[in-house]
């Protein structure tokens, strides 16, 4: 384990490069159309990172992953301080807390893939109470049915791309260890 000026060092360039995949994945998700003829519906690959970085950096960095990412993003795709952004940011934060707040409260209960479709609802709800808030007319609710059920698969995906790569970085720094268990494991311990 890594302490001191290394350990925070590694944690930061760490959390830097999920916060590039992040965007990456943000941004390429919206150059395609929606999965579902439901505006504002898309898988969220980007919270493939934000499981990522929860299970591995904590839930101070998980928050602050979503800020970022989210910030970056809406400069990249143009849409700054936008009615997307705002969406975006409320939506990413609420999916994130109750990621956090569920994790905290099963106490290893719940799998990546329980965490990540309990967010993609909180995501989808948020995301649409945020946006009748806005436009101030509760008739955009008609969505929800279609949201909520659109973020099930959405959330399985993730939360089995989560899962997927911690296991495959756990293995990868294993064998480049050279040893089947330990240091490596211990960050993604809770994806298997």
């Amino acid at each position: 384990m890594r302490t001191g000026l290394a350990g925070r060092t590694h944690a930061l360039t760490q959390f830097a490069l999920l916060v590039a995949v992040a965007v990456i994945l943000h941004v390429f998700e919206g150059l395609f159309p929606p999965p579902l003829p439901v505006p504002g519906a898309k898988v969220g690959l980007a919270n493939i990172v934000s499981l990522i970085c929860l299970v591995s950096l904590g839930p101070r960095s998980a928050i602050q992953l979503v800020v970022l990412r989210t910030i970056l993003a809406s400069l990249v795709g143009g849409g700054f301080l936008g009615f997307g952004f705002l969406l975006s940011l409320v939506a990413g934060l609420g999916s994130v807390l109750a990621m956090i707040l569920l994790r905290w409260a099963g106490r290893g209960l719940f799998s990546l893939i329980g965490l990540s479709l309990f967010g993609a609802l909180v995501h989808n709800l948020t995301q649409l109470v945020m946006a009748a808030v806005i436009v101030r007319h509760w008739g955009l609710m008609a969505y929800l049915p279609y949201m909520l059920l659109g973020s099930l698969p959405a959330g399985a995906l993730t939360g089995v791309a989560a899962h997927a790569a911690l296991t495959a970085r756990n293995h990868a720094l294993d064998r480049w260890l050279g040893q089947g268990s330990g240091p490596a494991r211990t960050a993604g311990a809770a994806a298997e």
